[in-house]
């Protein structure tokens, strides 16, 4: 490709629009990667992250061959037009912020009308963010190990779980204790801990624990836990993990906000930043971490005793 310049020179522009090529590739992976993180943050999994941006990326690429393709080889200004679309997509980027809460109203409405299915509705709550706040937001992600759910476990992920909650709403974290080094378990519920000041932690089963966290006081109330386990279908759920009373519930407790600043010991906190989970946990991915842990925890558990409502 060549161009004339007033003088009658001749220069090829070649050069400058394959480095506009590379430039325009590289934002690309950028905005990709962006994208599937943010993605991460809403669906909570990485399957759906990774799926709805290769939809994207993989729908445009077939979209645009189709639409352009049909004149831009016979356009006489393909330069004019490649320039355009740059533009474009530079323009649609700046907007998506603005654009996204003003749809909102649309969003409640269509789900009000069409209840449509689960994988179109959590798409459509990651476009448009829904403002509605929550008594209990359940966050059980992969293992933090696997790439992009560590993006789950920072602190900018739980301050966005704090704000949706309503006053003494709760939030609760699952966190395995295999696989996982006593160092990041530490980190985990330090960063979990600077969020919500008040917290109770329970070991679900062997390799799991349950952190309840919240902005206001926690307390464990046998009367209400008895008049829950009372109703059919929560006995009949429970009693499939062998919990029929409060004292079996009271068995699973490890410790709560009094205790987990000695066990935590100013560890580090996991952020978006640093990434501090997603590159030291693969370290641990073939190393038995369990039993580590499990000699761990006890030493710091002083009962559910002080926990209790009375």
């Amino acid at each position: 490709m060549e161009i004339t310049s007033e003088d009658g020179r001749k220069g090829s522009v070649a050069p400058v629009i394959f480095f506009c090529f590379l430039l325009s590739g590289l934002s690309s992976l950028i905005y990709e990667v962006l994208w599937m993180r943010l993605l991460i943050l809403i669906f909570g999994s990485t399957t759906f992250a990774i799926s709805t941006v290769l939809t994207a990326f993989m729908g445009g690429l077939a979209l645009g061959s189709f639409v352009f393709g049909r004149f831009i080889d016979r356009s006489r200004h393909p330069v004019p037009i490649y320039g355009t679309l740059e533009a474009g997509i530079g323009i649609y980027a700046l907007l998506v912020p603005t654009i996204f809460p003003s749809l909102i109203p649309l969003y409640q409405r269509v789900w009000q009308i069409f209840h449509i299915s689960f994988y179109l509705f959590s798409l459509m709550q990651f476009l448009l963010v829904t403002p509605e706040k929550f008594d209990v937001i359940i966050s059980e992600p992969s293992n933090p190990w696997m790439a992009g759910v560590s993006n789950l476990f920072t602190r900018e992920f739980f301050i966005m779980g704090s704000q949706k909650l309503k006053p003494a709403g709760v939030f609760c974290q699952w966190l395995q204790l295999y696989k996982i080094s006593p160092e990041n378990l530490r980190s985990i519920l330090q960063t979990f801990h600077g969020i919500f000041p008040h917290l109770l932690v329970f070991q679900s089963s062997e390799y799991d624990l349950l952190i309840l966290g919240s902005l206001e006081p926690l307390s464990i109330d046998p009367g209400k836990l008895r008049d829950r386990l009372s109703k059919p279908r929560v006995k009949e759920d429970l009693g499939r993990i062998q919990v029929k009373s409060v004292r079996d519930i009271l068995a699973h407790f490890v410790f709560g906000t009094r205790e987990v600043p000695a066990f935590v010991q100013n560890a580090p906190i996991n952020t978006d930043d640093n990434a501090l989970l997603e590159f030291s946990t693969p370290r641990t991915l073939y190393i038995d971490t369990s039993e580590a842990n499990f000699k761990e925890l006890p030493q710091y558990s002083r009962g559910a005793t002080i926990y209790l409502r009375h």
